[in-house]
């Protein structure tokens, strides 16, 4: 009688032994070209490409395999926060990045509302997480009104009250005055 092999698994159809290798019980990494399930192949493409893509992470890579989280790595840096947005080129080898990670984060495409931005518009641009990106000079301090009503609730950040919202609307107010006088 032979002795049976310890690293082989036994399949019996109808009383026949065979004697096969044991499956690899590690999950492999996926490969998207040989599968040809890439961006290449995806169906619904955009009329027009964007230049830029904003993603950000929706959730930690806790439970990922390695491959995953070296990705995430090189998109987002060595320590990746959650809802924290990056700008990407539409180039195919940041899309592929994207595309094997493309369950734990959300890409949306940068529309430039007001036409793309020159050197001198960088301060002022706004990347909204929609996608949409503006430019303004005016600060979020000038679209408040001057008769915004304050609580007097001593607990709330806003109210005259609390030391620190004080301290934030006379710094908001010193900001705006000083905006104002220098335009």
């Amino acid at each position: 009688m032979a002795r049976v092999p310890r690293s082989c698994f036994v399949y019996k159809p109808l009383h026949k032994y065979r004697y096969l290798p044991r499956p690899a019980p590690t999950v492999q990494e996926f490969d998207y070209a040989a599968m040809q399930s890439g961006p290449e192949q995806f169906e619904e493409h955009l009329e027009q490409a964007p230049k830029l893509w904003v993603a950000w992470m929706y959730a930690k890579p806790k439970n990922e395999p390695y491959w995953i989280k070296r990705d995430l790595e090189r998109l987002f840096g060595p320590d990746p926060k959650p809802l924290e947005m990056k700008v990407f080129k539409n180039t195919p080898y940041w899309n592929g990045i994207l595309w094997k990670v493309k369950h734990l984060i959300e890409v949306k495409a940068i529309n430039f509302v007001n036409g793309e931005p020159s050197a001198d518009d960088v301060p002022h641009v706004m990347l909204l997480p929609n996608g949409q990106c503006t430019i303004g000079k005016e600060t979020m301090f000038h679209n408040r009104p001057r008769s915004m009503p304050l609580s007097e609730d001593p607990k709330q950040l806003d109210s005259l009250r609390h030391p620190l919202g004080a301290q934030l609307i006379l710094q908001a107010d010193d900001i705006t005055s000083s905006e104002s006088a220098a335009l």
